[in-house]
């Protein structure tokens, strides 16, 4: 039980710093955005469950797109193939910072 609250507890954090990150970039401000809208993620991560097991009131599915590694993710998004990235925060902003240092 406890382990489920801290990963529950994490997932949230990861989340929202990601949505963070894009926030100032697309319409995406917080989970309630993601419904109806292509995420990327890395395939057999903890987001990965969430993202795909997450319905809105309406019954609406978050559209996930599932990559290998983190730096194929910010890829998709810069490609314009999703409208975010949902994974643990202190690897997107490495990352980013390693990808993109003249924008972050």
């Amino acid at each position: 039980m406890f382990a489920s609250v801290v990963a529950v507890s994490l997932l949230t954090a990861s989340l929202s710093a990601a949505l963070t990150v894009k926030a100032a970039l697309s319409e995406i401000n917080g989970p309630d955005d993601l419904y109806g809208n292509s995420v990327a993620t890395i395939e057999g991560s903890t987001a990965e469950s969430w993202l795909t097991g997450a319905l809105s009131g309406s019954g609406e599915t978050i559209k996930v797109q599932l990559y290998p590694d983190v730096p194929s993710c910010l890829a998709a998004l810069k490609n314009g193939k999703v409208k975010t990235v949902i994974h643990d925060s202190p690897i997107l902003q490495y990352d980013i910072k390693e990808l993109w240092p003249d924008k972050f």
